[in-house]
């Protein structure tokens, strides 16, 4: 089967390819799995004619979600990666199944709090020093 692979995902998930035998897509007319659906991708989205599988990765769906055109076409299908995506999918009303993909470890929180945790992954600086009150008061540490 054919796959369109999100160049917002392009340098993380290349693995899908060999994983699962997909080639990059070429028909318009034949079934086709889109691995993420960012803005980049609608107008490709738009295109495909034939039945098609929409693999949510991220904030694809949120930021995609007004499109539910695209959504609601017949022949169509969505996988949920997380909670989060399920519980988007079914706000929007579109029928989905959930898939935990092989070796990729992913929580089940909005993608907002994931960026807030990758830009400050350290702990509390009280842990971080092991309760050391002279650096904490700014002394000297020693």
């Amino acid at each position: 089967m054919q796959m369109h692979l999100a160049k917002m995902l392009a340098d993380r998930d290349e693995w899908p390819y060999e994983a699962y035998g997909f080639t990059p897509d070429r028909n318009r007319e034949a079934p086709g799995v889109f691995w993420g659906a960012y803005s980049p991708e609608l107008r490709i989205i738009e295109k495909h004619r034939g039945p098609g599988i929409i693999v949510w990765r991220g904030n694809d769906l949120k930021d995609n979600a007004p499109r539910t055109d695209l959504w609601q076409r017949q022949g169509w299908e969505h996988i949920a990666t997380s909670r989060w995506h399920e519980a988007e999918l079914l706000r929007l009303k579109l029928s989905y199944r959930r898939v935990q993909l092989p070796g990729r470890a992913h929580t089940d929180v909005p993608v907002q709090r994931n960026v807030a945790r990758a830009a400050h992954p350290r702990p509390p600086v009280e842990k971080a020093v092991r309760d050391d009150h002279a650096v904490l008061a700014g002394g000297a540490h020693g």
